[in-house]
């Protein structure tokens, strides 16, 4: 029996859930024949070669997002929902002015001086920064709006595509979906790398390899994925004396005197009148008393916790194994039948339509347009559904990209 087959059929491997990095690294040595390090774990982890996983051992707290989408599934979404009319903007620094998209992480910025400087202090008024996209687009023709809108929509598709090719063909979840309720979590949750989890996993790397230091550090936070694809914010909690300090009067008093003194610059510019400023911090005061909410005494966690411990799931290195068997196979055999019409078929049509001139007038400004061009075009065609064309692309540029590097 060789030793691949010995390190998947061990009955202790069966029964267990995980193995710790020190326990992976062991496996991986009996499977690949050679010795692998608990740096060579991590690294793995690190390429997206092998997924890990950390377990809370005392527990900790999370925010719930999104799952992950395909990419093909997010540009329809964006193209959607990407709307003057749902646009939002906001008066930025340096005469900016921010036009966005939530659920989209995505922004852009235009040059205004006049405007930003009048919206300078309404970036938490709904209202107010409703009023100045209007004053923005009062400014362009609906030629230019229209350009615009289709510059920043490309854009965004030509980002969120690059970044898709790291996670498999998916986009990440917004930023914006990590709102509201902080669950408590616990066991074993796996590592999308996302956000800061990635560089503590690369700190341990580096102080494994005598690397330097690691000083990066990431503003999103660290993120862990629970096995239905939903990803999950870690959080921490303010410390106590900082919670007290929130509720008490004295910090109530600091917040509503900040509040007042931007009225009364607002008043100075004749932004509003004395009588809705009195309304206005009266409604603040009424706020600052309302009950604190247990969620707002946590943020976002700089990192995974001090006590959690990086595990990898044994199906994890089941799924290794089996992916490293099928590369192994299929480097050793010509493509099937089926297979090779699929990939003539797809050839054959891009001729058709380039050298041939197939698509007359028809203008490809993005692969969507292309793939949907081919699937109508040749329907009923093995291999050139919309569905396949987007799959075959994606492989064949993450190939290119690899023959390039």
């Amino acid at each position: 029996m060789s030793n691949k087959q010995t390190s998947i059929k061990s009955k202790l491997f069966k029964l267990k859930e995980w193995l710790t990095i020190q326990e992976t690294a062991k496996h991986l040595s009996i499977m690949f024949g050679e010795e692998v390090s608990e740096a060579d774990v991590l690294r793995l982890g690190l390429d997206r070669h092998l997924k890990l996983s950390v377990n809370f051992v005392n527990h900790g707290y999370a925010k719930r997002g999104d799952t992950f989408l395909p990419f093909e599934e997010w540009e329809v979404k964006l193209r959607e929902n990407a709307s003057w009319e749902n646009a939002k903007t906001l008066a930025a620094q340096d005469g900016m002015i921010a036009v966005y998209f939530s659920g989209f992480d995505m922004a852009f910025y235009l040059k205004d001086d006049e405007l930003s400087k009048q919206h300078q202090n309404n970036f938490l008024s709904k209202g107010k920064n409703e009023e100045l996209k209007n004053s923005l687009l009062n400014k362009l023709s609906p030629e230019v709006q229209s350009e615009l809108l289709s510059n920043m929509i490309e854009q965004a598709i030509i980002d969120h595509r690059r970044q898709s090719e790291k996670f498999g063909g998916k986009v990440p979840p917004s930023t914006d979906s990590f709102r509201g309720k902080v669950f408590t979590i616990k066991d074993v949750w796996d590592l999308p790398m996302l956000g800061t989890e990635s560089i503590d996993i690369e700190h341990q790397y580096q102080m494994l390899t005598n690397g330097p230091e690691i000083t990066l550090t990431g503003l999103d936070g660290a993120f862990v994925e629970r096995e239905d694809g939903v990803v999950f914010q870690v959080q921490e909690s303010f410390d106590k004396e900082w919670i007290d300090y929130q509720n008490s009067d004295e910090s109530k008093q600091k917040s509503l005197d900040f509040y007042r003194k931007g009225l009364d610059k607002r008043i100075a510019n004749n932004e509003i009148d004395e009588i809705e400023a009195e309304k206005l911090l009266d409604q603040r005061k009424k706020n600052l008393d309302k009950p604190r909410n247990r969620d707002d005494d946590f943020y976002p966690a700089g990192g995974l916790p001090e006590d959690s411990v990086l595990v990898v799931r044994t199906q994890a290195l089941i799924d290794l194994q089996e992916r490293l068997s099928k590369t192994d196979s299929d480097n050793g055999s010509p493509l099937d039948s089926r297979a090779e019409t699929t990939y003539l078929n797809i050839i054959g049509a891009m001729l058709e339509t380039f050298i041939h001139k197939d698509h007359g007038d028809v203008d490809f400004p993005s692969e969507a347009k292309l793939r949907e061009f081919l699937s109508k075009k040749y329907a009923g065609f093995k291999g050139l559904t919309e569905r396949t064309l987007a799959e075959k692309f994606a492989v064949a540029k993450r190939a290119l990209n690899d023959d390039l590097d």
